[in-house]
């Protein structure tokens, strides 16, 4: 197999390539191999996996080699069918039920690049699925992959660093804490997150909301502040 993909940037798709990665090369019965896609712009240079791990250093793909599957993780869309491989699968996510033509490469229609294609598709819950489907995807050639989490990496703190932890940010030890990581953009419910925050203030002044965007990508304090201007009352801002 070979991959097509990011795999040392910010972007989900790039973690999500690691992930994977990491867990493919673990296993015996597969032969694998990486083709680095040009990564969307990070202006920090921000890497999200160091030389030693192993979704870095997956071999990289051989020029003229024929893999049996080339697994394609990028973006925008691109449904075209490799030149390394006798098969093609294509990982992707209809985040607002549909395929938007914004999100394909050359700003193709899906329907037009799918049917143009003989590409496998993979995305990770039933709803993106519906969402393919719903756009024109052959529900035959759809796979539901849900995502993982590595417990070694992703964990609660014990409660000792997580009382280190508000100390370092100012917030009292028993206050309750609400937490968002992703980027501040709308695709990502930002404004609805919020809304229901201001809401929750009326009953629990004390509580805290912290949004973790990723600037490496997004910028995150024009858009919050657009969204406080836009969702917000006045009201809900004093609180």
């Amino acid at each position: 197999m070979v991959v097509e993909g990011w795999r040392t940037g910010t972007h989900s798709y790039a973690l999500v390539n690691q992930a994977q990665l990491r867990e493919m090369g673990g296993r015996s019965d597969i032969s694998l191999t990486h083709r680095d896609l040009p990564n969307p712009s990070e202006p920090d240079g921000t890497r999200t996996a160091g030389p030693g791990d192993r979704a870095v250093s997956t071999p990289a793909h051989v020029l003229g080699d024929i893999a049996d599957v080339a697994y394609r993780i990028a973006a925008p869309f691109d449904l075209t069918a490799s030149v390394h491989a006798r098969r093609t699968v294509v990982f992707l996510t209809t985040e607002h039920h549909y395929m938007p033509d914004v999100l394909m490469a050359d700003g193709k229609p899906f329907a037009e690049a799918y049917w143009s294609s003989d590409a496998h598709l993979v995305t990770p819950s039933n709803w993106s699925r519906d969402g393919l489907i719903a756009s024109g995807a052959d529900p035959d050639r759809v796979t539901v992959v849900p995502l993982g989490v590595d417990a070694e990496v992703f964990h609660p703190l014990d409660d000792a660093d997580r009382l280190a932890l508000r100390r370092e940010m100012g917030i009292p030890d028993e206050t309750f804490v609400y937490l968002q990581v992703g980027a501040m953009t709308g695709n990502k419910g930002i404004q609805d997150i919020l809304q229901a925050f201001a809401i929750v203030t009326q009953f629990v002044p004390s509580a805290h909301l912290i949004l973790k965007g990723n600037d490496a990508l997004y910028s995150s304090n024009d858009r919050i502040e657009r969204f406080i201007d836009q969702f917000l009352t006045t009201t809900d801002r004093q609180r």
